[in-house]
């Protein structure tokens, strides 16, 4: 390793890593964004995980409620709810959020910008988005989502979709649940179909994403055949 490398090395490893996620729905050319996100240097936003983080907040949530409404004579050895006021659950968040860090996203060595995108938001598969959220910025520091849009006609009639009655509505209750998020801090609404006709869209998301954009990179990344 060079002096010049051994520096942009030192500089990388100075920063604070960093969470992006994408949250959106099946057939939205989603993986086609996860792409373009990874052409940046030092990103490593996997794909999905079957809603796992989801499971990891609700256990998180699960044990919080509790403690909250059981903890008052949990010290007594008669207490149904024994021991639950010693319980750290915030540390308990932490363990499993560095367990699924670890052995879900299991970044390199020099990944700064970890996360990953996923499709299963539905009212049934993720009712408590606001929950959700709010758990993932208390414990993935400097955090950033990314609603992935979509014509929602053309994606009712994509592969699976098209061969369920209430595709459609499936689809807009989704999209009509990410347009309720609005803080231009936290939140991105990423349109597909912008994305792909006008550049500056891309570069809007990369200045939001605080990333640089290799335009050479990107292109060749929207040239490539994705799964949408």
């Amino acid at each position: 390793m060079d002096y010049k490398e051994t520096i942009r090395f030192i500089s990388r490893m100075a920063k604070k890593r960093r969470y992006v996620f994408i949250v959106t729905y099946g057939r939205s050319g989603s993986t086609l964004l996860m792409n373009v996100i990874n052409s940046s240097e030092g990103c490593c936003i996997k794909g999905e995980n079957n809603a796992t983080l989801y499971s990891i907040y609700q256990s998180y949530k699960k044990i919080d409620d509790a403690q909250k409404e059981h903890s008052k004579n949990a010290s007594r050895a008669s207490s149904p709810w024994r021991g639950l006021d010693n319980i750290n659950t915030d540390k308990y968040g932490k363990k499993l959020v560095k367990a699924f860090i670890d052995e879900i996203i299991r970044p390199s060595k020099g990944d700064l910008v970890l996360g990953f995108k996923e499709i299963r938001h539905s009212l049934k598969e993720t009712p408590d988005l606001d929950g959700y959220f709010d758990f993932i910025f208390k414990f993935f520091p400097n955090s950033k989502i990314v609603f992935n849009h979509r014509n929602i006609s053309n994606v009712s009639c994509s592969k699976w979709w098209a061969k369920m009655p209430e595709a459609k509505k499936i689809i807009e209750e989704m999209d009509s649940k990410f347009n309720k998020y609005e803080n231009s801090e936290k939140f991105f609404h990423y349109y597909y179909e912008d994305g792909i006709d006008n550049p500056t869209h891309v570069e809007d998301l990369f200045k939001f994403l605080e990333l640089p954009y290799d335009n050479k990179k990107g292109k060749k990344v929207f040239m490539e055949k994705h799964s949408y």
